[in-house]
């Protein structure tokens, strides 16, 4: 999923105030420690329960979100990127 749909699907969701991209882990850390939208939330994958995750340091409360399916956009591009790389080479 690009990022645009998952933009598009996020500013459906009536609870979704503001959603703001980085480009890198630096750059999200700013943004959190700044705190110029207002966080009083953010949500991360339940993976990162646990470790430490970019503003683990910050006094921003963190909901940890599960997952309650198998579906991966990353496993999928990579079964599509195996079938074609067998497909051409059959």
């Amino acid at each position: 999923m690009s990022l645009d749909e998952r933009r598009i699907i996020l500013s459906a969701i009536r609870y979704v105030d503001e959603i703001f991209e980085y480009d890198t882990e630096a750059e999200l850390y700013d943004t959190l420690k700044k705190n110029e939208y207002g966080f009083d939330i953010r949500i991360i994958g339940a993976d990162w329960k646990g470790k430490p995750y970019t503003g683990h340091d910050l006094p921003i409360e963190v909901y940890f979100n599960s997952r309650n399916h198998d579906f991966s956009t990353t496993a999928l591009r990579e079964r599509i990127y195996e079938a074609e790389k067998a497909r051409k080479t059959a």
